[in-house]
């Protein structure tokens, strides 16, 4: 997420820090524990230390409003998405061409 810059995607659409945050461990959650959004809520505030991570304490966000984040991140996915898979192309780019010089 921190090569891409994620949380920069985030920005770009507006999202606050705590709005990031939220979209940030609801992404990590379902990939880890994937479940209901219910079981993700529940997971980031009694089961994860992923707010230590990110600096974020999970607990003070009420279930509607990661559900809201979540609308929002599925609201925008496709083109979120796009964004994200054009940085990881440069990325691999990048890669390879520091590769190819290193010959």
């Amino acid at each position: 997420m921190a090569q891409v810059d994620f949380a920069g995607v985030l920005r770009d659409y507006h999202f606050n820090g705590p709005q990031r945050a939220g979209a940030i461990g609801s992404i990590i959650a379902r990939m880890a524990a994937p479940g209901s959004e219910q079981a993700t809520y529940r997971w980031l505030g009694t089961r994860s230390a992923l707010g230590e991570l990110v600096d974020f304490d999970y607990e003070t966000l009420d279930a509607m409003a990661l559900y809201r984040i979540s609308d929002r991140l599925y609201r925008h996915r496709a083109t979120i998405e796009e964004e994200l898979f054009a940085r990881v192309q440069d990325l691999c780019s990048a890669s390879t061409a520091s590769s190819r010089s290193m010959i």
